[in-house]
């Protein structure tokens, strides 16, 4: 009977030695001896076994078809589940998604990124603009330190020539509140804004991203006439972009929604500028023009309409020296 059994448990090792032997060779095949020993990533730290792991496709038990191709990408998704709470509920949650996870939103370059990342908590960015993409991608699967390295790169390699690497920075810290980024982008716009205000760049830039311009106090520009009518050129880009065609009202009404307007000191200007400027260009209504008028004519003794910015001051005087704007 002990001989039976030691027999057969004798055959069982062989054939469990066989079936290793075979997944190790097929391991090995894999990960064409870029690892030590199959299965065992190579390297003398966290990212080195990281970025081994991730070259050699050790552990991948998840398929992700990215970007618009479906370009076919694995991974373990133990490791991305310890990185991000989106992959954890994706794989791990009471619904988990089913295989492959289809991923048509992020471009399969950004992907790599991401995952560099996340197995090796390190990354190699190329660009303002692929690191924009990279931001946009770490918000979706709530990966906060990946978001800040983003943001030191943006920071440490902005370009303040380029008006396009300008406004995607500002556009990518107004998105994600980065006043770090913030803070030099409109430091940037503040020497730069009439190249700015002039190019086709400035046209890209979010409603919030262009109120934040307009919220500072010093901008180098000699009146308020070149931000009005760049408004209203940004304002016209809206139109395009939603099809309608880019009539006065619509204007107006754009740049009231968005907050631009309320921003825009009409009252730094003198009556003549505002008749030839906006006031030709139907931005202000008949009403506004003719309590400015009124406003003007008295001294201040009649009020300015509530609809528009209360400052006087013309942006190119001393910050310092600003009075006050009441708005909200």
């Amino acid at each position: 009977m002990d001989n039976k059994l030691s027999l057969e448990a004798s055959a069982g090792g062989e054939a469990c030695d066989t079936i290793t032997n075979e997944k190790v060779q097929q391991s090995e095949k894999k990960n064409k001896g870029n690892v030590e020993t199959a299965g065992v990533p190579k390297g003398s730290n966290f990212k080195e076994r990281g970025l081994s792991a991730l070259e050699c496709g050790l552990w991948v038990d998840c398929k992700f078809l990215v970007g618009e191709d479906e370009e076919e990408i694995e991974a373990c998704s133990i490791v991305l589940s310890l990185a991000s709470p989106v992959f954890a509920a994706m794989f791990f949650g009471s619904m988990p998604e089913k295989e492959p996870v289809k991923v048509p939103d992020v471009e399969p370059e950004v992907f790599q990124l991401l995952l560099q990342f996340i197995y090796a908590h390190e990354v190699q960015i190329s660009s303002n603009e692929e690191a924009a993409k990279l931001m946009v991608a770490a918000d979706k699967y709530m990966l906060p330190d990946l978001i800040k390295t983003c943001s030191e790169f943006f920071t440490q390699n902005i370009n303040g020539n380029d008006m396009k690497d300008l406004c995607d920075m500002l556009n990518t810290a107004t998105l994600f509140n980065r006043e770090d980024m913030k803070k030099v982008a409109l430091k940037l716009v503040k020497e730069k804004i009439v190249t700015l205000l002039s190019s086709k760049e400035f046209l890209t830039l979010s409603a919030d991203s262009f109120v934040s311009i307009l919220k500072r106090g010093h901008l180098n520009v000699d009146s308020e006439l070149p931000l009005i009518s760049a408004s209203i050129r940004w304002a016209s880009a809206r139109c395009a972009e939603r099809g309608i065609p880019a009539e006065v009202k619509t204007l107006r009404s754009i740049l009231v929604e968005s907050g631009v307007f309320r921003h825009l000191r009409f009252l730094s200007l003198s009556l003549a500028q505002l008749e030839s400027g906006p006031g030709m260009a139907g931005i202000l209504t008949d009403e506004e023009m003719k309590a400015i008028k009124e406003h003007y004519e008295t001294d201040g003794d009649e009020p300015p309409p509530d609809s528009v910015c209360l400052m006087k001051n013309p942006r190119k005087i001393d910050a310092a020296k600003m009075s006050f704007c009441f708005n909200k």
